[in-house]
């Protein structure tokens, strides 16, 4: 099994490996994570190559319509997005499309396993399918929801047994065990958008109308409740450590809550229409990415509580986004999919 080695390289050399090679193919090795570059040398190469480095995979010519969801692979070397009825998974430095898997209905959200051998989608048919991420094969369906599944989740790779997460428009979330068979739990919550804990694979975060709920799955108990102050909640995700929740919200901020105080930490201003998702540069929680409304994403850096970084190219509205080291990616209405090179 092959692992892969990312090199850190002195200004010098990256002095010279920016007078002999384009720096679009330096972008995509610190992309893929190969090149761990200085904040002198992004700097300069984000400058040669245009604001932000970037890379436009779609065009309107290949699909016809927006992104609803996408995410990168645990490794950085893939991503995929939903397209109405369409998987879609491509190589990150090279762009080229890997898979095009037809699903039975429209697709509204996908994620990878921890692992990176499977994808889960949600659709618009009640189901939610689990798919060989190499080749595309239908692994298991999840059945039991009686509305569209509008957001799923996979417990952490640091939890012992693997469960998957539901958020439907039933008006449930439901927990599924990895292995099969039938829901382990059925929370009643108007949830649009969950995400599992690692504390034992047991807690449950869902995001409605103007709350996030913190379930007990295994006990089926509500633990917490964060108000919003009524404003629609589009996103959220759980921390490494499972004691913050990041959520986009329909007011033009990000938030940042404290599960053991259940209070809002942090509130990120500064989009002018609401974030559809927030999501953690993992592995570092302490950078933010935010994709908007208004067209634009933004970089944030929780230590000063305060944007980095924004990201102009989209057209209409970014509706999805997904990070990995310096790493970004985004899906738009105006049918188009980007990477991103953040600042380090």
């Amino acid at each position: 099994m092959s692992s892969q080695i990312t090199t850190h390289l002195p200004e010098e050399l990256w002095a010279l490996l920016m007078r002999f090679l384009h720096p679009r193919e330096l972008a995509r090795a610190s992309l893929c994570g190969h090149l761990q570059m200085s904040a002198r040398a992004a700097e300069e190469l984000r400058g040669r190559c245009c604001p932000w480095v970037r890379r436009v995979w779609y065009s309107d010519d290949n699909f016809n319509n927006s992104a609803t969801s996408c995410d990168f692979s645990p490794s950085g070397h893939r991503v995929i997005s939903a397209h109405d009825d369409l998987v879609l998974a491509w190589d990150t430095p090279t762009g080229k499309q890997l898979l095009k898997l037809k699903q039975t209905s429209p697709v509204l959200c996908c994620r990878y396993s921890p692992a990176g051998r499977h994808i889960l989608c949600g659709g618009n048919d009640s189901t939610a399918t689990l798919l060989d991420a190499l080749s595309g094969a239908v692994v298991m369906t999840f059945l039991g929801h009686t509305q569209p599944v509008a957001s799923v989740a996979f417990s952490p790779s640091t939890c012992g047994l693997q469960f998957v997460a539901t958020a439907s428009f039933d008006e449930t979330v439901r927990v599924w065990p990895l292995r099969g068979g039938p829901a382990v739990a059925e929370l009643p919550t108007g949830a649009r958008t969950v995400a599992l804990g690692p504390e034992s694979g047991c807690r449950v975060v869902s995001g409605e109308q103007s709350r996030i709920m913190v379930w007990d799955w295994s006990l089926q108990r509500l633990e917490a409740t964060l108000e919003c102050n009524q404003s629609s909640v589009m996103s959220v995700q759980l921390s490494p450590c499972g004691n913050q929740v990041l959520s986009g919200e329909f007011d033009r901020t990000a938030k940042i809550w404290d599960l053991r105080s259940g209070q809002c930490e942090m509130t990120l201003s500064g989009h002018t229409h609401g974030v559809n998702e927030a999501v953690f540069a993992l592995p570092d929680p302490r950078r933010v990415v935010t994709a908007s409304s208004d067209h634009t994403l933004r970089v944030w850096d929780l230590r000063a509580g305060a944007a980095v970084a924004e990201l102009r190219g989209h057209k209409d509205e970014v509706k999805c986004c997904a990070a990995r080291g310096q790493a970004a990616v985004s899906g738009s209405v105006n049918q188009t999919l980007a990477t991103w090179l953040l600042p380090p």
